[in-house]
């Protein structure tokens, strides 16, 4: 494999600052709401409640085989798009 990437890197005399590697790193991103209910006396204790929201974040970086960085990028999820 790096003997052919090799041999594609000298024919087509790409440069080392035009070369990339990207990673991609996705979270997510939650509430949590402690709330008191409402239960039979025989078993009154606080209860955790995780609401229904939740969103991703995606963390995009890229970095040059010659070391160079990028600046990271954040996506986070969008709504519509106006055109």
């Amino acid at each position: 494999w790096f003997n052919a990437v090799a041999l594609q890197v000298a024919k087509h005399k790409y440069h080392l600052l035009d070369m990339y590697n990207i990673n991609k790193l996705g979270f997510s991103i939650k509430e949590e709401q402690t709330i008191i209910v409402l239960i039979h006396l025989n078993n009154i204790k606080k209860k955790k409640v995780v609401l229904n929201k939740q969103d991703w974040v995606t963390n995009i970086k890229c970095i040059s085989a010659a070391g160079k960085l990028l600046a990271p990028l954040l996506v986070f999820k969008g709504d519509h798009i106006n055109t």
